[in-house]
């Protein structure tokens, strides 16, 4: 829609009384399936016209994105009876989607840029030239690509949520965390990252997801609010 989520038209979305917002990153987004085989589609689909679902997934978002995203004036004016909350893995990442830096998220998206600079780096990005450009000539001149653990700390993940969750209670919506899936499928082994064996990175990150987790979960008791444990969920 005009927002670039996967969603009906902001006038679309309000003629609908009862609205579910669901916020995430690409796995909310639905990348690499239809349309209608998102989990936003598949709950709508299962509701039957009881209300309407609204897909705010971004590919590529950390908690930190999604406070400043629950913030804006065109996510709280949907005024939505639901609010599920699904962020957690790109915190843990080590690189962004789209750029890289050594900053923090936190760090990195409190930089204000003028239109004209984000004008030209899109430029840059959008063209092959300029995509080698960005992507290494910091190699070549020996830089470290990024030099941040990871993009979101435990603790600042632990801040993001809480946040998230209390902006949604205070626009007077029922508020969901989910967790993040840990079981991943075998059989990564043979692709580096950076000369990296693939698998460590995996075990990095189930790992790391699997402290997050029993934090999100310590935190939404503390909140009183829904925790659904997605590991549960898809046991067997």
């Amino acid at each position: 829609n005009e927002f670039g989520w996967r969603a009906s038209t902001t006038a679309e979305i309000m003629r609908e009384p009862r609205r579910i917002l669901m916020l995430g990153p690409s796995s909310t987004f639905g990348w690499g399936v239809g349309g209608d085989e998102t989990y936003s589609a598949l709950l709508e689909a299962d509701l039957k016209g009881a209300a309407k679902v609204i897909n705010a997934g971004e590919i590529g978002y950390s908690s930190e994105q999604g406070v400043r995203l629950a913030k804006l004036t065109e996510v709280a004016n949907i005024r939505p009876e639901i609010i599920v909350i699904a962020y957690g893995i790109n915190d843990l990442d080590q690189y962004r989607f789209f750029f890289q830096g050594p900053e923090s998220d936190r760090v990195a998206f409190e930089l204000t840029r003028t239109e004209s600079e984000v004008h030209a780096l899109r430029l840059m990005r959008t063209s092959a030239f300029g995509y080698l450009l960005l992507k290494y000539v910091p190699l070549v001149r020996g830089a470290v690509p990024h030099a941040v653990s990871v993009r979101v700390s435990e603790d600042e993940f632990v801040e993001n949520q809480r946040a998230l969750i209390r902006i949604g209670t205070l626009q007077g919506a029922r508020v969901i965390v989910l967790t993040t899936a840990t079981h991943y499928r075998p059989g990564v082994a043979g692709v580096t990252v950076d000369g990296r064996d693939r698998e460590t990175e995996v075990r990095r990150i189930e790992s790391g997801v699997r402290s997050m987790n029993a934090r999100l979960i310590a935190l939404a008791h503390e909140e009183g609010v829904r925790v659904l444990d997605v590991d549960e969920v898809f046991v067997g």
